[in-house]
């Protein structure tokens, strides 16, 4: 299971690293929410939500992202 994980996080990182250089990621497990910033401290000004995912901006800079109920999205 480890390798497959390990595998997932390996192909996403060009993404995640063609929006940042540095990448920060947290899970809260109260509220099931993985939390992804490209800039800390994120300061962001506005947020967009589209379906289970929180968009942070400053201005039109993605700063970060909030992914809501992770377990029940990605089991």
């Amino acid at each position: 299971m480890a390798a497959m994980e390990m595998e997932k996080v390996v192909r996403a990182l060009p993404e995640l690293l063609a929006i940042s250089s540095r990448v920060w990621i947290d899970y809260g497990e109260g509220a099931d929410a993985r939390y992804i910033s490209f800039r800390k401290p994120q300061g962001g000004t506005d947020s967009i939500v589209e379906d289970n995912v929180v968009y942070h901006y400053d201005g039109d800079l993605l700063v970060g992202m909030t992914v809501i109920g992770v377990k029940a999205a990605f089991g």
